[in-house]
């Protein structure tokens, strides 16, 4: 079941997509743009700790903590998978 992860960092909400219970990668991952300074105030570089907020599957509103490895532009790939269904 896919789920809807919004991705924040320190508190700043940095863009979301969809995640895959047990995947370590956030797909279709969007980029927020509050439209003060471009896509680039919001993107996401490997080595940034992040929270993820789940919703839209079973456990709705889960989240948890983990490091981006990878930002490839329209996906993210996580050091921990998620862990909600």
């Amino acid at each position: 079941m896919a789920i809807t992860a919004a991705v924040y960092r320190s508190g700043i909400l940095m863009g979301s997509g969809t995640a895959t219970a047990g995947s370590v990668t956030i797909s279709s991952f969007t980029v927020r743009n509050d439209g003060l300074g471009g896509d680039a105030d919001h993107t996401i570089h490997g080595g940034r700790n992040v929270q993820v907020m789940c919703t839209g599957g079973v456990s709705s509103n889960g989240v948890f903590n983990t490091r981006v490895v990878t930002d490839g532009g329209t996906s993210l790939t996580l050091a921990d998978a998620c862990p909600y269904t």
